[in-house]
């Protein structure tokens, strides 16, 4: 049974592609993986102190991505990414967004 398509030889940038993905799959058959601590679902609640402190950052996320969905082309990510930097840039939160504030999480 012939393939046609294979006829005339294999591409030079798929067969490096499969090479790069067979040893992508290669190291990670072998890879020793730790395993994931799950939280419990009651750990992982926001309770209501943490929501009425991110009340201003949710606000000001919200005006934001309205201000930024008006514009063609431009979606969720793109104001979700301002919202977040302008707030992560402010000195009192330089230390302490992206390891796990709450209000950098509202914020994005």
């Amino acid at each position: 049974m012939a393939i046609f398509n294979l006829m005339g030889g294999v591409s030079y940038i798929p067969a490096l592609i499969g090479l790069f993905a067979a040893a992508g799959g290669h190291r990670l058959l072998h890879a020793q993986i730790a395993p994931i601590s799950v939280k419990a679902a009651e750990q992982s609640r926001v309770t209501w102190a943490e929501f009425k402190g991110s009340l201003v950052s949710i606000l000001r996320g919200s005006f934001i991505g309205v201000i930024i969905g008006t514009i063609p082309g431009a979606g969720a990510t793109a104001a979700a990414f301002l919202s977040y930097v302008g707030r992560a840039r402010e000195p009192r939160n330089h230390q302490t967004f992206g390891k796990g504030n709450i209000e950098g999480v509202a914020d994005g």
